[in-house]
């Protein structure tokens, strides 16, 4: 298990995050983003996406988020589109065992956790791992559309 430390550098205003928002028959997901990478002697780029803790490889920058944006949709899917029954309560669940914590709506965990699409935020409480300070990294927004769930 990689060794965690807390940043002095963190910028508190933009940690990563998951919003779930209903719009009518659709729910939709907008995730915040950050993905860590460092060239390893290879030429690979050793990543990692924070909040999610997702470790992986990648032949260069660009590859490097695009891959950590595809494993958070796919992580994401696994849950609300394989599981449409209790998808929205798992999902919200894993995400609290991720890290993940309600901002600004005590009620959000409760709701969500009862299968009800309401309006929340999540914001990632993890750090970086200790490889990874002062690593070059993306932050970026990405977005999931479902039907509702």
């Amino acid at each position: 298990m990689p060794e965690f430390i807390k940043r002095p550098d963190r910028d508190i205003k933009d940690p990563p995050s998951v919003s779930i928002i209903p719009e009518g028959n659709l729910t939709h997901f907008d995730f915040w983003l950050r993905v860590y990478h460092k060239k390893k002697e290879s030429g690979k780029f050793f990543c990692f996406v924070e909040g999610w803790n997702f470790y992986y490889y990648a032949p260069d920058e660009e590859t490097a988020f695009k891959k950590g944006v595809a494993f958070v949709k796919s992580y994401c899917n696994h849950f609300l589109v394989h599981n449409k029954k209790n998808g929205l309560k798992k999902f919200v669940l894993e995400l609290h065992r991720l890290g993940f914590r309600p901002k600004g709506n005590p009620q959000a965990m409760p709701t969500l956790i009862r299968n009800k699409s309401i309006k929340a935020r999540f914001n990632s409480t993890r750090e970086i791992p200790n490889v990874f300070v002062g690593a070059k990294n993306f932050a970026n927004k990405s977005s999931l559309k479902l039907e509702a769930v």
